[in-house]
This record gives structure tokens, sequence and C-alpha cells, in this order.
């Protein structure tokens, strides 16, 4: 399944400016997008707008099928979504938290994700005997738990230290093998666009824009370190020059 985004404006209540406008891209099934521009720029707004919580904008969001037929319309099929915090209901532990949205019969495979992810050792324990960055490892896996056709992040390794940021970018790129899927990654930090994406889209802010959509080449695709590193500096010299750029 695929996703076709098309925002003439998003404009709030009050205000005399669109936060969005003239925004249009695509979303290929099991294709990772970057979504990077700096804060207030209306990246996590965009998001809303793509998972139904917000319908209040001028233009269209489509779900198309796989083979290309006739698309779904405006109404999304199942997400699987990682806010900036976790977001784990701490009166249950960490198995409990995933089992709550876990479609029937899939408990063995979402065992397995835990598994695979580092994190079933934890699966009694509750929200508030865990780290911070282990939070955001078991938002991920509950995310692609789901089996979802899309996965939407807003900002997941956000006010984490670099070396448990790099577990987290470790663990998302482990669940979307495990479980490959469309997913959109909102961030301000090349690095994460660098270690995950498939292609990198910059915004651009009042109103947000697209700048540059840049196609990471598949020999650097979620590469090691060394190579992340020299993507992230590529896309940053893309991004100071702020044209419309591929590669």
């Amino acid at each position: 399944m695929s996703l076709e985004v098309m925002i003439r404006r998003k404009l709030f209540p009050g205000a005399r400016e669109p936060v969005l406008a003239d925004l249009a891209f695509s979303l290929g099934a099991q294709e990772i997008v970057a979504l990077v521009g700096p804060s207030g720029c209306g990246k996590t707004t965009l998001l809303r707008l793509i998972s139904g919580l917000d319908p209040a904008f001028e233009g269209k969001i489509t779900w198309v099928r796989e083979d290309g037929s006739e698309p779904f319309g405006a109404a999304p099929p199942r997400l699987g979504m990682v806010f900036q915090e976790p977001r784990l209901l701490p009166w249950r532990t960490v198995w409990q938290n995933l089992a709550l949205v876990l479609p029937p019969g899939q408990e063995a495979a979402a065992a397995d994700l835990l598994k695979r992810l580092g994190l079933w050792e934890a699966r009694d324990a509750y929200p508030s005997r865990i780290s911070l960055g282990m939070a955001r490892r078991v938002a991920i896996a509950r995310a692609f738990a789901i089996a979802p056709a899309l996965v939407l992040l807003d900002e997941p390794f956000a006010s984490l230290d670099a070396s448990n940021a790099e577990l987290g970018r470790a663990v998302l790129r482990d669940a979307w093998a495990e479980r490959p899927t469309a997913a959109l990654l909102v961030t301000h930090d090349l690095t994460d666009a660098a270690a995950l994406a498939d292609r990198v889209l910059m915004l651009a802010e009042s109103p947000a824009r697209i700048t540059a959509d840049v196609t990471i080449p598949a020999s650097e695709r979620r590469g090691d370190r060394t190579t992340t590193a020299q993507l992230a500096a590529r896309l940053r010299d893309i991004q100071e020059k702020g044209a419309i750029s591929s590669s």
C-alpha cells in the first residue's frame, strides 16, 4: 500500500498565514521517508493530518492499493504511531502495554519481536522501572507489533543522549526489518534521516514546504556508523543550499 499526500493549505483558526502550503509527496510500500525541518515548522501538524487526527485542511490524502488499483480514499488503514513521548500506560507492564494493541493471534509474533529488539527480559517491568530510552524502544515495538500499513514516528529519539539515540535507531531498523512497512519519520536530526531513510524530504518554514527531495543510494541505506556520518554531512550541505535536489 502506498500513500499520496497533497496539502494545498493548512490554516489554524485565527492565524493569518498557513502552517503548510503546496506540499505534495508520495510514500511507497515498505519505504522509509524522513521529514527533516526546524522545530515548529509544521512537521507534527503534517503527521496529524496524515493520521486523520486533524481533518481540517485543504487538499487530499489518498491510500492506494499495492497493485495500483482503486484507492482506499481518505480513511487511513491500520496505523502504528510513535510519539515524542513513549505514552505507555504506567499501571501496565511492558508486555501488557503491547498486548493491548495486538490483533487477534499475534501474541507469539509480538513476543518474537520483543526478543529480537532486546526487550523480552523487561516484559514484566512497569514503565516507571525502565529508562526513557527503553520506554521509547517499547513504543517502537508497540507500533510495529500491530502489523500496520504505515508507521508514523514523531521525533522518536528526542531528548535521548547520543548512545541511546543510536540504540533507538538500531531498534527501529530491526523492527522494520522484521516487519517491513511504509514509515514516515519526523525529525530535526539529519543523523536520524541518514541512518534510517530511503528518501529524505527537507522542509522550510512559514509556511512549511518541501525544499529538497533526496533519494538515498541503495548501497548507503541503513549503513554503518561511518556511512551514516558521511551521508548526514552530504544531507547537511543540501539542506544549507535549500534547493530541490536528488541523489
